[in-house]
C-alpha cells in the first residue's frame, strides 16, 4: 500500500453536461498521486464515452461501466476496486469540481487513522457562495467529534445558521484514511446514503480535522438527487435520522434529544415536500406513519426554532391546512429553482 497515494472515487449517470469540467478538475490537481475511479451507473448520455475519452490520456483513470444501481451502488463499486491502492480515500460528484489544490490541501493537513475537512462553496447558475465558515484549524478527538457534528446539524436545520465548522454529513470534501470503511459500505437503493453511515465513519476516527478554505464545488442543479420534489424515496432522509437516533443511543446516549430533534425537522422536510403532491388519497399510509413519528417524539417539539414548532403543531392538529399552505408556497419555491439552479 502506498501511503502517499489518494484513491478519488467519482460517480457517473447522466451529467454529461458538468463531466469534463468535474474530470479536469481533478487530473489538473497540483497532487499529482492519485488513483482516479470513474464509476459509470449506466449512464443513457455519453458520460461513459466520456469516461472512457479522458481514460485513453491519463493512465491514472479507472473506468467502471455498471448496471444502474444509484449513487450509493457507484460509490461502493469504487471502494471496493481500490482496496489496493493508497492509504487515502475521497469523492467526487460527477456534477460538481474542486479547486486546484484540493488535495494537496487536504493532504499536507492530513490525519492517520482519521478525516481531513475543507469547506464547501454552493455554485448557482449565476453565483459561487464563496463563504468562509472559520479562520483556523479545528482538531476533534472522542466524543468532541460527534458532539460538534450534532450541534453543527441542528445550527443549520434547526436554528438556520451557517455552519460554525467544515464538518457536514457530505463526504465529498473529506479525505479519509482507507481503513475507516472496513466493512462499512454506503447503503444501496436509498437517497441521504451519507447520512445513514457518516456517524460510523466519524466514531471510528482517532481524529477530525477541519480546515477553514473552501476547496469543493457543489453545483446546484434541478436534476440533482438532492433537488427533487416529493417521491416514495423522499422518506430516505427520515429513515436515515431514525437511523442517527439508533447510532447515537449507542455512542453518545446522553446527546440522544438532539438526533431526535433533527429526527423531527427531517419530518417537516418529508410534510413539506408531500405538500408538492397533488393528490395525496395513496400517501395515507406514509402521512399516517410520519404524523406517528412526530407524535412519539412530541416532547421535543419545543426545542424546535420557531417556524418548525409553528409548522408541526399545524400538523398535529389541522394536517390538511398544513398541505394547502405548503401547497401554494412551493409553487412559488419552483419558479425560483428554475431561475436560479443550473
Amino acid at each position: 500500500m502506498r501511503n502517499n497515494f489518494i484513491s478519488v472515487i467519482v460517480p457517473i449517470y447522466n451529467v454529461e453536461k458538468y463531466l469534463k469540467k468535474c474530470i479536469e478538475s481533478i487530473i489538473n490537481q497540483t497532487y499529482k498521486d492519485l488513483e482516479i475511479i470513474l464509476v459509470d451507473d449506466g449512464s443513457t448520455d455519453d458520460s461513459g464515452k466520456i469516461c472512457d475519452e479522458y481514460a485513453s490520456k491519463d493512465t491514472r483513470i479507472k473506468v467502471i461501466h455498471k448496471v444502474n444501481g444509484g449513487q450509493s451502488s457507484a460509490r461502493n463499486a469504487g471502494i471496493d476496486v481500490c482496496t489496493s491502492g493508497g492509504e487515502f480515500i475521497t469523492f467526487v460528484d460527477g456534477d460538481d469540481y474542486l479547486a486546484a489544490d484540493m488535495y494537496e490541501y487536504l493532504f499536507n493537513n492530513k490525519i492517520e487513522g482519521g478525516i481531513c475537512c475543507c469547506g464547501i462553496a454552493d455554485v448557482s447558475k449565476y453565483k459561487i457562495y464563496d463563504i468562509k465558515l472559520h479562520n483556523d484549524i479545528v482538531d476533534l478527538t472522542g466524543n468532541d467529534i460527534l458532539e460538534k457534528y450534532l450541534d453543527i446539524q441542528l445550527e443549520v436545520y434547526n436554528n438556520g445558521k451557517a455552519q460554525s465548522l467544515n464538518l457536514s454529513t457530505s463526504f465529498c470534501n473529506k479525505l479519509f484514511s482507507k481503513k475507516l470503511f472496513g466493512k462499512i459500505r454506503f447503503p444501496e437503493g436509498l437517497l441521504n446514503e451519507d447520512n445513514f453511515i457518516i456517524l460510523d465513519i466519524l466514531n471510528k476516527a482517532v481524529k477530525v480535522r477541519c480546515l477553514p478554505e473552501n476547496k469543493y464545488y457543489y453545483v446546484k442543479r434541478l436534476g440533482s438527487t438532492t433537488q427533487k420534489e416529493f417521491n416514495l424515496r423522499s422518506l430516505d432522509l427520515l429513515e436515515s435520522r431514525k437511523t442517527q437516533e439508533k447510532q447515537i443511543a449507542k455512542y453518545l446516549p446522553n446527546s440522544i434529544w438532539k438526533s431526535r430533534v433533527l429526527t423531527l425537522l427531517a419530518c417537516i422536510n418529508v410534510l413539506v415536500l408531500l405538500a408538492t403532491v397533488d393528490n395525496r388519497k395513496n400517501l395515507k399510509s406514509d402521512i399516517g406513519s410520519l404524523y406517528q413519528t412526530v407524535y412519539e417524539r412530541k416532547d421535543f417539539i419545543n426545542k424546535l426554532g420557531l417556524k418548525y414548532k409553528i409548522k408541526l403543531k399545524l400538523f398535529l392538529l389541522f394536517p390538511e391546512l398544513f398541505f394547502i399552505i405548503f401547497h401554494q408556497k412551493l409553487k412559488l419555491t419552483r419558479i425560483y429553482k428554475q431561475i436560479f439552479y443550473n
